[in-house]
């Protein structure tokens, strides 16, 4: 018999624990899975009976206004600048020391109409005027002198003519006294040589006549090139004085006492001040729309808002005129407008305004809120509760309103709540219905 292999059992047991040990380590989690499904299973099986409930349809809370049709006048709202209607710029007319200004001359004063602005030394300019006189009156005296002599020459002439027909009137007698033998060749021969010197004697007068005639001309000449000389020279004494042509407000001055001035300097800017205008830009639409009708738009009213101090002014106006081009800037037509009732107001150029102008006339337009317009040009009547896209045109503006015409019916409620969910067939509810009438009626 065999002895038993101790060692060799126990290798053999141990590796027996082994694997049973990883059969377990394997099979564990296998059953717990298992018995988690199979709880879940049976919970599931076993749940109460929930009562299924309807799901409801949402209802939207909105504004609306409704809808009436009327015939709507917008009012154009622009900004603008005044500017000077007439602005002009005193120039100093002759050169020399400004020897007087007036105590008005300060930027933004007011000076009247025809007050001496400055004057300037006019010493040489009485001088100029004195030594033209002069000259004018020596020319009148040389022309007197002239005209005597032309006087004489004729009173000659004459003279000469008479003594030249007695000499022909001698020399024809004696030719017959000759044809009768009473007196010689030489004596007729005479009487041919005194009627020829004569003859010299008339034509020397005539010559003489012509060249004072001539001679009195060109002192003629002379005489109104110095009285234009006279003129001048006076009128250069009277714009050592320069005065306003109008009342108006002084923008710029740049005159003193003891200043040296040449001729073309700049003394003083004005501004009249009873002739200020408006000058804003019409867009393109807006000037189209304005001139549809084809009403002119010179001479059409508007008002003019300038917002100084607690209250603005409010100042009437008129337009007065349009540029002639389009202005590449700002895309528009410039107009420009007079403004009236300006007496007692300080406005002054480049003020800052508003201008109102009626707009065209719109008939039979519905007036809706800016958040009643949906894309695509597209607004929500309220139909039985819900919402029914309309299609409309934009016609015009009017503030924050907008003009509009479509296939909508007067006095049916339209959406003015900014709605995201907006859509054909939402159901909703109109909430202060009389408040939304009364605001559509303001609208």
């Amino acid at each position: 018999m065999k002895p038993i292999d101790i060692a060799a059992k126990t290798r053999d047991a141990s590796r027996l624990r082994r694997i049973g040990m990883g059969v377990a380590k394997v099979l564990l989690p296998v059953i717990v899975v298992a018995a988690t499904v199979a709880g879940y299973r049976t919970l599931v099986a076993t749940k109460p009976e929930v009562p299924s409930r309807l799901a409801q349809e949402r209802v939207f809370q909105i504004d609306a206004v409704t809808a009436r049709f009327e015939n709507r006048q917008p009012v154009l709202r622009l900004f603008g600048e005044v500017v000077a209607g007439r602005e002009v710029e005193l120039r100093a007319l002759v050169s020399g020391e400004i020897v007087g200004v007036t105590p008005d001359l300060r930027v933004g004063a007011t000076i009247p109409a025809g007050s001496e602005v400055i004057r300037i030394d006019e010493f040489s300019y009485r001088g100029a005027v004195v030594e033209a006189e002069a000259n004018l009156r020596e020319a009148e005296a040389g022309l007197q002198e002239i005209e005597a002599n032309i006087q004489s020459e004729r009173d000659a002439l004459e003279s000469a003519r008479e003594q030249l027909e007695l000499a022909i009137r001698d020399r024809d007698r004696a030719v017959e006294l000759q044809a009768r033998g009473n007196i010689s060749d030489q004596t007729v021969e005479v009487r041919e040589l005194s009627v020829s010197e004569r003859r010299q004697s008339v034509r020397q007068r005539e010559n003489n006549v012509t060249i004072q005639t001539a001679r009195a001309e060109q002192r003629r000449a002379q005489i109104a090139r110095l009285e234009w000389e006279v003129e001048k020279a006076e009128r250069d004494l009277q714009n050592t004085s320069l005065r306003t042509p109008f009342e108006g407000i002084v923008s710029e001055e740049n005159a003193d006492v003891g200043r040296m001035v040449s001729t073309n300097d700049l003394v003083v800017r004005l501004s009249k001040k009873s002739d200020l205008e408006v000058a804003f830009t019409l867009s393109d639409a807006q000037f189209g729309r304005l001139i549809a009708d084809g009403e002119s738009l010179v001479g059409r009213s508007l008002e003019v808002f300038w917002n100084v101090g607690n209250a603005p002014v409010m100042l009437s106006g008129t337009v007065k005129r349009i540029a002639p081009q389009i202005e590449a800037a700002t895309g528009g037509v410039a107009v420009f407008a007079e403004v009236a009732n300006i007496d007692g107001t300080p406005l002054r150029p480049g003020a800052f305004v508003e201008v109102r102008i009626p707009d065209q006339m719109y008939e039979n337009v519905l007036v809706i809120p800016e958040p009643a317009l949906f894309p695509n040009d597209t607004v929500y009547a309220v139909e039985d509760g819900r919402l029914s896209p309309r299609e409309i045109d934009v016609v015009g503006y009017d503030g924050t309103g907008i003009l509009v015409r479509g296939d909508i019916d007067d006095g049916m409620p339209v959406l003015i709540t900014p709605l995201s969910e907006a859509g054909a067939g939402l159901k909703v509810e109109i909430r202060n219905r009389e408040d939304a009438v009364a605001v559509g009626r303001d609208q």
